[in-house]
């Protein structure tokens, strides 16, 4: 419960309205000049009390678990190797039972070389793929966005002017990877790999069942080892 003073002396009051947190989930690489990190954010929200975030590395295999305070919005994993790392995030309730899940994300670091590579190159995941990123300190030209489908169609690009800090693109069902190329008079650069899989997020649907959850949550660690394959 909120309140405010009007000048009149009178006391309003309002509630701010309930909402579960883990929607908006986007992912990034930053490099803190000695090794990657993997960087999640989401909104946050007032009905969770906690997070489970999950990990799972497609090279070893090995899923994660992560239990994170209820006002969180933010996880930093650091350090990571160049390897591919999916995550999912759940907000809980009392009881440890989830409350929805988000999509799932994958960050490949290990690529971005070049000092005209975007900065800060970054993916939120919902039906389409939200890319945004910062201009590289020694200028670019051009980029070109390269759109890999995981359903084995062939890659795909698309040429940006070098103004550009966005880009919404649509993500097959089986999931898309992006990577972000840049060129300018310095030379080229790119951006580490960034993948969505779309149609896992429960959190903008009616409350699932647990079992429904962790079917869902199951189908969504299966995509992600075959994104590292």
């Amino acid at each position: 419960m909120h309140s405010t003073f009007s000048p009149s002396g009178e006391i309003r009051g309002f509630l701010t309205p309930p909402a579960v947190g883990g929607r908006g989930l986007a992912i990034s690489t930053p490099n803190d000049g000695d090794f990657w990190d993997v960087r999640l954010t989401w909104q946050a929200g007032n009905m969770q009390a906690g997070y489970v975030l999950l990990k799972h590395n497609t090279a070893s295999g090995v899923t994660s678990l992560f239990n994170l305070a209820a006002a969180a919005s933010s996880y930093l994993d650091l350090p990571v190797v160049n390897e591919t790392y999916c995550y999912i995030l759940a907000p809980v309730d009392i009881a440890g039972a989830p409350l929805g899940l988000s999509d799932l994300e994958c960050a490949r670091p290990g690529f971005e070389v070049g000092t005209v590579a975007a900065r800060n190159f970054t993916l939120n995941q919902s039906s389409n793929a939200t890319l945004t990123w910062l201009f590289p300190p020694d200028g670019v030209d051009t980029y070109t966005l390269w759109r890999i489908p995981l359903d084995g169609a062939p890659p795909t690009s698309v040429t940006l002017p070098g103004s550009a800090l966005d880009s919404v693109q649509p993500v097959a069902a089986a999931g898309t990877c992006f990577q972000l190329l840049g060129e300018g008079s310095p030379g080229t650069g790119s951006t580490n790999i960034l993948c969505g899989v779309p149609g896992v997020s429960s959190l903008n649907s009616s409350k699932l069942s647990v079992a429904a959850l962790q079917t869902l949550m199951a189908d969504a660690l299966r995509t992600g080892g075959s994104i590292g394959q």
